[in-house]
């Protein structure tokens, strides 16, 4: 698909008629309303009585960790197989990022993403425009650190800051690989639009996660993730990011279009998409380094 013609569509009505078949004049509550997928059993309500003990029955969670009836997958095995067809041991990737905001021009950013260790060691090198290029990002255990040409060092910074002020923060773009920080319950499977998805419940289980709680949806046939929405640990809900345009990367099949849809921005959204990338690519070892990050810059 054309670029031009792709960002018309996520861009028509900001990107809600590409999740739902639902006039755009409705509010957001009511585009995820219409947009919620069907209910399905989870997996513990879809066993018969005679198949649940009454200890079972009566138990808040069950006595063995919910699996998927259709693999017999469990939620980590779910996040484990949609992060290896994401993340590879290494990747780099072209991307273009579109800021939209109601009332003002698109801001445009284009920025290349380097990985290592599956997501563990990340550097962004910010590309355009000219007055952010030079502002890199590094991920090296756990911390994150920028680039300030002013400055002409490297400053720590947050995993929650916002990105260029888009709707993705920094740990959004860095923090790639889900398995190390979260834990996944199975819930069920559910269907949007004639496609299955696994539906897994995410609970942090490191202090270094993004998020308290994410729901996460992953498609049964592709185990590529689709939806993940993100909350407080109060159950706020904070954002959604939908993953669209499955095509070839490199030698993969993946989703080369993000949309992250603030919740507590009304209409505000930001589009992410990979113009060209590889997997399993070799890579320099001494770009992973606050060093190279502070190199001298001609």
């Amino acid at each position: 698909m054309q670029t031009k013609t792709l960002l018309s569509l996520v861009f028509s009505g900001f990107a809600f008629a590409l999740f739902a078949q639902v006039p755009l004049h409705l509010s957001s509550e009511e585009v995820q309303q219409r947009e919620a997928p069907q209910e399905t059993p989870t997996a513990e309500e879809s066993a018969t009585p005679a198949e649940q003990s009454p200890d079972a029955a009566r138990a808040q969670k069950p006595a063995q960790e919910p699996r998927s009836p259709i693999l017999g997958l469990t939620g980590d095995e779910i996040i484990k197989l949609a992060d290896e067809k994401m993340v590879g041991e290494t990747a780099r990737f072209l991307n273009q990022m579109i800021i939209k905001r109601p009332g003002m021009e698109d801001m445009i950013a284009k920025y290349e993403t380097t990985f290592q260790g599956r997501g563990e060691k990340v550097l962004l090198r910010m590309l355009f425009p000219p007055e952010e290029a030079g502002k890199d990002l590094l991920l090296l255990d756990e911390n994150m650190w920028q680039y300030i040409p002013k400055l002409e060092r490297s400053m720590r910074v947050a995993g929650k800051q916002r990105f260029m002020g888009s709707d993705f923060d920094n740990a959004d773009l860095l923090k790639v690989s889900l398995v190390n920080d979260y834990s996944g319950t199975f819930v069920g499977i559910e269907k949007i639009k004639g496609r299955e998805y696994f539906f897994v419940k995410l609970e942090k289980k490191r202090p270094q996660a993004t998020y308290d709680r994410v729901d996460y949806w992953v498609d049964r046939e592709k185990h590529l993730p689709f939806r993940e929405v993100y909350y407080t640990r109060s159950g706020k809900k904070i954002k959604t990011l939908q993953y669209l345009n499955v095509g070839l990367v490199g030698n993969r099949q993946v989703p080369k279009t993000l949309v992250m849809i603030s919740e507590l921005r009304p209409n505000n959204l930001t589009v992410v998409q990979i113009l060209e990338g590889n997997y399993n690519l070799p890579v320099d070892p001494t770009w992973f380094t606050r060093a190279y990050l502070e190199r001298k810059r001609i």
